[in-house]
């Protein structure tokens, strides 16, 4: 019987461990695809920002063509 004891004790030892393992590791995989999230977030934000400077490029050259043809017309 003092055997049979034994032997749950450390089955159930055996059985936090994993779970206490198991729960670690879901922990690292949550914080890591934050990290990613994060990074795909940054990644978005730096497209938008080139988004925003290619429009501003382009409405300065649409404005100096535009004078450019009002120019031509009073000539």
């Amino acid at each position: 019987e003092r055997e049979h004891g034994e032997r749950e004790h450390g089955e159930r030892e055996h059985g936090e461990r994993e779970h206490g393992e198991r729960e670690h590791g879901e922990r690292e995989h949550a914080e890591r695809e934050g990290h990613e999230g994060e990074d795909v977030i940054r990644h978005l934000h730096g497209a938008i920002e080139e988004i925003h400077g290619e429009i501003r490029r382009l409405q300065e050259r649409f404005n100096r063509i535009e004078r450019e043809l009002n120019e031509r017309r009073r000539q």
